[in-house]
C-alpha cells in the first residue's frame, strides 16, 4: 500500500532538514532569509527609535508597555535586528508577523528575544511542572526570556518556553475564525468534451484551549456527458487540550459519497484522543485514536444483498505539517478506520497538499488524493469497483 512509503518518506525528509542551527554559543542562529531582507532595506529605512524598544522600568522587570492601538508592534531577533508592524498569532514554535517592511512573514518563536506590544492580545501558557493554563489578556512585552501580559488589573509573567499559542485581540467571536477556499478546474473541447472541477473548503474555530474544524472535499468529472467521477466528503472535528499536546477529541463526524465506490452514503460518528507528537517550528506531527459508529448506504448491490451495513470501527490518524522552504508548506493526513465488525467495509483516506504562496493570501495547490475501501461489493450489474482511487489536481487556493 503506498500510504506507509509516502508517510515514511515525509519522516524521513522532515528529520533532514535543518530546523534549528545554533551558533557555538548555544544561541539559535538568525533565519538566513529574513536577515538578507532586513540588510536589503537597512540603507532605506531610519533606525527604530530607543522609545520603541521593548520597554524596561527602572528596576530592570521589563514592564508592560501601557495601551495604545494605534502603534505598531517591536519584535527584536537574537541577532540584535528589529521589524515593526502588527502580531497576528503564536502557534506551533513560530510566530506570524504582519511585517510593515516585508509583508506577512513566519519567524522561529525561539529567535525572538524582545518584543513589545501595546494592542490587545490574548496569551495561553502552561507553568513548568503543572497543568494548569494561564489564559490572560492584554498587552505585553519580552525581556531576557520572560513574557508579561499587564491585563489592566494585574501584570502576569511567565517563560517565553511556557508560551503555547497567542491569537491577536481579546475575546471577541470574530477574533477566533479562520477559513480557507481552494479550487481547480479543466475543460476541453474539441473531438471529445470532457470537464473536471475539485473543490476544497475549509472552516476553522480556534481558541486557547479549544479547536473546531470542519471541512469539504469534491470532485466532478465527466467526458462526452457522461459522468466519470462525483465523489463528496464532509468531516468535522472537535478538539479539547487537557495538557500542552493531550486533547479529546469529541465529536468527529464525517460524511462521505463516491457512487463510483458504490457507496451512496457513509456516515460516521465517534470520539477518540490526540496527542501532538513532534512540534518544531519546521515539523509538526500529531496522532489519534478512537472508536466511531459506521453506516453504510450502498449505492447499488446484487440479488440477496443487504443495502446497508451498521458497523462498529476504530480509526487511527496522524497529520504531519511541513514547511521545506520559505513560502512553501506541505500538509498531509491520513485516516485510517478500520471496522472491526466487517474488514471488507475497512477504508483508508490520505489526503497530501503542497501550497505555494503566489501573493498574500492566493496558493497555488497541489493536490493528491488516495482512498481506499477494502472490498467494495459489487453493484446491480455485477461489477465489482477497484479498492483505490487516486486523485491529483492543480488548483489555487485563498487564506481568510
Amino acid at each position: 500500500m503506498p500510504y506507509p512509503i509516502l508517510l515514511g518518506a515525509l519522516l524521513a525528509i522532515a528529520i533532514a532538514l535543518p530546523t534549528r542551527a545554533l551558533d557555538e554559543a548555544g544561541t539559535t542562529a538568525a533565519d538566513p532569509e529574513l536577515s538578507k531582507a532586513l540588510d536589503d532595506v537597512k540603507s532605506t529605512q531610519p533606525e527604530i527609535p530607543e522609545a520603541a524598544a521593548p520597554p524596561s522600568d527602572a528596576a530592570g522587570t521589563g514592564a508592560p508597555p501601557a495601551r495604545n492601538p494605534t502603534q505598531l508592534d517591536v519584535l527584536e531577533l537574537n541577532t540584535g535586528e528589529r521589524v515593526r508592524g502588527t502580531i497576528d498569532r503564536v502557534s506551533d514554535g513560530k510566530i506570524y508577523f504582519d511585517s510593515e517592511e516585508f509583508d506577512d512573514i513566519e519567524i522561529d518563536w525561539p529567535k525572538v528575544s524582545k518584543l513589545v506590544s501595546t494592542r490587545m492580545h490574548t496569551y495561553r501558557a502552561q507553568r513548568v511542572g503543572t497543568r494548569e493554563d494561564d489564559i490572560v489578556t492584554g498587552t505585553a512585552s519580552l525581556v531576557d526570556g520572560v513574557l508579561r501580559v499587564d491585563t489592566g488589573e494585574e501584570i502576569h509573567q511567565f517563560t517565553q518556553k511556557e508560551l503555547i499559542s497567542m491569537i491577536a485581540g481579546g475575546l471577541e467571536e470574530g477574533d477566533f475564525w479562520s477559513a480557507g477556499l481552494s479550487f481547480g478546474l479543466t475543460a476541453r473541447t474539441g473531438n471529445s468534451k470532457q470537464s473536471d472541477l475539485t473543490l476544497a473548503a475549509d472552516l476553522k474555530r480556534e481558541t486557547a484551549l479549544t479547536r473546531a474544524d470542519l471541512a469539504y472535499r469534491g470532485g466532478f468529472s465527466s467526458v462526452n456527458g457522461n459522468k466519470t467521477a462525483n465523489n463528496h466528503r464532509g468531516t468535522f472535528q472537535f478538539d479539547t487540550y487537557l495538557t500542552r499536546r493531550l486533547y479529546i477529541v469529541l465529536p468527529t463526524a464525517e460524511v462521505f459519497s463516491d457512487k463510483f465506490q458504490n457507496v451512496g452514503l457513509r456516515a460516521t460518528a465517534g470520539g477518540g484522543v490526540g496527542y501532538d507528537l513532534i512540534k518544531w517550528p519546521k515539523f509538526f506531527m500529531d496522532v489519534g485514536t478512537g472508536l466511531a459508529y459506521q453506516y453504510t448506504d450502498f449505492d447499488s448491490t446484487g440479488a440477496g444483498q443487504s443495502g446497508t451495513a451498521n458497523d462498529v470501527a476504530a480509526s487511527f490518524s496522524t497529520t504531519i505539517e511541513l514547511d521545506p522552504i520559505s513560502n512553501v508548506e506541505w500538509d498531509t493526513s491520513y485516516k485510517l478506520l478500520l471496522v472491526m465488525t466487517d474488514l471488507d467495509n475497512t477504508s483508508h483516506h490520505l489526503e497530501s497538499v503542497v501550497s505555494i504562496e503566489v501573493w498574500g493570501p492566493l496558493d497555488l495547490d497541489i493536490t493528491a488524493i488516495w482512498d481506499r475501501i477494502e472490498s467494495p461489493p459489487p453493484n446491480s450489474n455485477g461489477i465489482t469497483p477497484k479498492s483505490n482511487d487516486l486523485r491529483m489536481t492543480v488548483g489555487l487556493g485563498l487564506d481568510f
